[in-house]
């Protein structure tokens, strides 16, 4: 690698590392419920039961 390919990597990693952790789990559901508020609440057009599972077993 050339010294500028070596600088242009280290600003990329530099960026990346800035940026949000995107292993970061928020579990907390603020995100989609703004979403749904700015949407217009679809999901209360009509009347529902969601049943899901956890485990990701498709049972």
């Amino acid at each position: 690698m050339t010294p500028e390919d070596l600088a242009a990597l280290a600003q990329v990693e530099a960026e990346l590392n800035e940026r949000w952790n995107e292993t970061h789990i928020d579990p907390t559901l603020d995100r989609i419920r703004e979403l749904m508020d700015l949407l217009g609440n679809p999901q209360r057009a009509y009347q529902s039961i969601h049943i899901a599972g956890t485990n990701g077993k498709t049972s």
